[in-house]
Parts: C-alpha cells; structure tokens; sequence
C-alpha cells in the first residue's frame, strides 16, 4: 500500500477565481513592490498572504461566516498593532476561522470520501528508529536488543548514523503519510511493539520499534486538518500564476 498523494482540488476553477478585477486589484496593490519582494525571495510569500487575505474578505463579506462570541472575546485581548487599520487588524484575527468556513464551503460535501481515501496515512505514530549502514552490524545492535543487553535507546545514542540518534531514536507522534515514504510500507500494517529485524533502506539498515499508534478518526480536528489541506493543495498554483501575471506585467 503506498502514500496517497494529494491532487489539486478542481473546484474553484482557478480561471474563475481570478477574475480580471482581481488581477488589476493585485497588480494595483503588490506591483510597486515588485522588484523588493523577488530581490528578498518573498515574493511568493506575500502572494500568498494576498490570497488568503482575499478569501477572508469574500466569506466575511457574504455572510457566510460569523466569528463565536468566544473567539471573539479572545481576540479582543489581542492589540492591533498601531500601524494597523481596525479593520486590517479584524481581518487578521478572523483569518483562520474564515479559511475554514471558505473551504468548508468548496470541499465540505465531498470531505468524508476524502477521509475513507486518506484514513490510514493519517494514523499519528510514535516509533524508535535506528539506521546503521553495515548489514551485519544492525544484526548484532538486533540481537543485543532483543537479548537485553542494552536499549534501543542508548544504542542509538551511540551508534545511529540517522538524526534521530540525538532523541535516542525517538520519533513522537508523527502522522504515517509525514513520514520518509520508504518507512510507509514498514509501519502501515505494523501494530507490534516488538522491534523489527534490520530492513534495507537505500544505502542504510533500518530497525524499528512501535511505541504507540493512534488510529485516525473523523472529528473536528481532522475535518479542519482535511480542509487546510485542501485549501494548501489548492492555492499552491493559483500563488504560482498570480506571481508570474505580477513579474510579467507592465
């Protein structure tokens, strides 16, 4: 069983989305820093930042979205920055929250379809993992593991080859699909706490201990994550086109 790779979502059309009053409108706001922004490699950035800021205007303008009297509150504590405008500083605080109530409303209908075909990459795992590259030596650190001679921990501490030596192997709460994709065939099926005999990955021999696995399950947190991700899948070529349409005109 392999990754589930995110495709592009095809609603909105990206040619709908950008209309040509918005076009003008980026090109009027963005275009006198044009040459700032590419000089500093934030150009894309703040491309970004315009988006999104064009999104939370759309859904706070129709009605769509309407902030909890909790949030609020809380965001009332928050001070606006005094080169702010009021209504720059509320359009910041309600960011996230109108991200979501805007792509609830694009991908929402079809968000447990996308669930039931992401689910298992979305486990969140804790694991130790050790990489040598000497096939014999993974043997031994095996087997004087399995023998009790020493942690999993402490010989990774003192002969990982990997980064994760420095936590002594540990890798916490990471989700299947965020992990190397050549650890997803390994640990997609992998429910035992035992430690795994040294596998072959690329040039390096890899043993892994399972120390925890959290099933996904489709609540509120995974709705939002789903949706962001959605959103991230979906505004990657429209930020890619708008700075292109930005450095090309005149």
């Amino acid at each position: 069983m392999s990754q589930t790779k995110l495709q592009t979502p095809p609603e909105p059309r990206l040619d709908d989305w950008c209309t040509s009053a918005r076009m003008e409108q980026l090109c009027h706001e963005l275009r006198p820093a044009k040459d700032a922004l590419l000089w500093s490699g934030q150009l894309e950035t703040v491309v970004k930042g315009w988006v999104r800021r064009q999104l939370v205007d759309e859904v706070v303008q129709t009605g769509a979205f309407t902030p909890s009297p909790e949030q609020s509150a809380q965001k009332a504590l928050e001070p606006c920055p005094p080169q702010w405008g009021s209504a720059l500083h509320q359009a910041w605080q309600q960011q996230e929250q109108a991200l979501l109530a805007w792509a609830e409303q694009q991908w929402g209908h079809g968000l447990e379809s996308l669930y039931l075909a992401q689910k298992t990459g979305m486990d969140r795992v804790t694991l130790r993992m050790l990489r040598v590259s000497d096939m014999a030596f993974s043997l031994e650190l095996y087997h004087r593991i399995k023998a009790g001679e020493a942690s999993f921990e402490q010989l990774s501490w003192t002969f990982g080859e990997g980064p994760e030596r420095l936590k002594g192997g540990e890798i916490k709460n990471k989700r299947l699909d965020a992990l190397p994709a050549a650890l997803f065939p390994l640990l997609v099926n992998l429910h035992s706490v035992d430690v795994q005999k040294p596998r072959a990955i690329g040039k390096m021999y890899v043993l892994l201990q399972l120390l925890d696995r959290q099933p996904c399950v489709f609540d509120q947190d995974t709705r939002h994550q789903l949706l962001m991700e959605q959103l991230r899948c979906w505004e990657a070529p429209l930020v890619q086109r708008l700075a292109v349409h930005l450095t090309s005109s005149d």
